[in-house]
């Protein structure tokens, strides 16, 4: 993998994260809930599934986990890039048994990854950080509501994300 040029493209994909991804949120219901995509989700399942190895991917997670951990305040610094790590090298692992040219596979695996990279990471400040249970189904809510929102866009971006394989990932040695 090429990690120059995925650290520019990670700080892109981060930086439209704070900016244009935070302007399409949709409200849903009263209680503050947002229907959101989670773009470094999305970059990180893209890697995952493009990669040649189950280190490269968790790496790449753990990265873009890192930045999402220094935009957001109120999470442990590193969680999200421990439960990034986690469900990058999850989906580099499981990625042989499933077909990941399917538009169903791809969603499913955003959502997934959105389930436990973000899932974890609320229930974890929830439990240990400020252990009130009063907000962690409102947290969880979320979470479903980032992984529904993620898994349905994921396929789009997904599409897109693939022509950016020549800039970061390495030629297979057949090709070189």
């Amino acid at each position: 993998m090429r990690w120059l040029p995925f650290g520019i493209l990670a700080a892109v994909v981060l930086a439209l994260q704070l900016s244009v991804a935070a302007a399409l949120r949709i409200p849903v219901g009263d209680g503050g809930l947002v229907l959101a995509i989670d773009l470094p989700a999305v970059l990180a399942v893209l890697i995952a599934l493009r990669t040649r190895n189950a280190t490269d991917a968790a790496l790449a997670g753990w990265v873009l986990g890192l930045g999402i951990d220094l935009a957001v305040t109120g999470v442990p610094l590193g969680l999200h890039a421990l439960t990034f790590a986690m469900a990058a090298g999850l989906i580099c692992q499981i990625r042989p048994a499933v077909f990941t040219d399917s538009l169903l596979t791809q969603a499913l695996l955003v959502g997934g990854f959105c389930l436990i990279g973000h899932g974890l990471a609320r229930l974890f400040v929830n439990l240990y950080v400020r252990p009130d249970a009063a907000h962690l189904g409102g947290d969880l809510l979320q979470v479903l509501l980032v992984a529904l929102g993620s898994a349905l866009a994921g396929p789009f971006i997904l599409a897109v994300g693939k022509r950016t394989d020549w800039l970061i990932m390495d030629q297979p040695s057949w090709r070189r």
